[in-house]
């Protein structure tokens, strides 16, 4: 029996140094796991402010994008609208523009449309409620809403209440550019 004995007393100090060991590893994976646990923590903090770097910069790209395309659909209005104003102003320096003649007859007026120095009379206003004739006037000569018309109205403001016929036809005019909203009216005063 007392070998048996011996043996276990020599297995001891293995059993001991096993258990150290054993410890050591525990130990250290321990401190190995929170280490990593860090460090994964470290990563995934940096993965999200890259990832709220990211968003910002699509949603900066995103506007940029907008504003672009707002500038390139200006440029080519600007440009679509450059070619309508040349043609308005040839048209209007060739006098082949609208004119709109006031006349007084006593104390009632007549507005007529002419196209040009033309002799035909596109239209003949005689009252406020007459705004229909000229749009339909302007219609006639082919004028579509998004043209740029330029008119010239002519009067003499010596006579006998032009004054009022002057106030009732600015505001025909007001009207018109509801349907025409590029109408651009330069006056001429026959007056001395």
């Amino acid at each position: 029996m007392k070998r048996i004995r011996e043996i276990i007393l020599d297995f001891t100090p293995l059993l001991d140094v096993t258990l150290i060991i054993l410890f050591y590893f525990i130990l250290f994976s321990h401190m190995g796991a929170a280490e990593a646990q860090q460090k994964a923590d470290r990563e995934r903090a940096d993965a999200a402010a890259a990832q709220t770097a990211a968003a910002q910069h699509m949603q900066e790209a995103e506007e940029l994008m907008q504003q672009a395309e707002f500038e390139r659909r200006v440029l080519a209005e600007a440009s679509g609208n450059g070619a309508m104003l040349e043609q308005a102003v040839e048209e209007y320096a060739a006098g082949r523009n609208i004119k709109l003649l006031l006349t007084m007859n006593g104390k009632s007026w007549t507005l007529r449309v002419r196209r040009g120095n033309a002799r035909d009379t596109l239209a003949e206003l005689h009252s406020a409620e007459d705004l229909s004739l000229l749009t339909a006037a302007l219609r006639k000569t082919e004028y579509q809403k998004d043209d740029i018309i330029l008119c010239e109205l002519i009067y003499d403001a010596d006579e006998d209440g032009t004054n009022q016929a002057y106030q009732d036809v600015r505001q025909i005019l007001e009207q018109v550019r509801e349907t025409f909203p590029h109408i651009y009216i330069s006056e001429t005063d026959l007056s001395k």
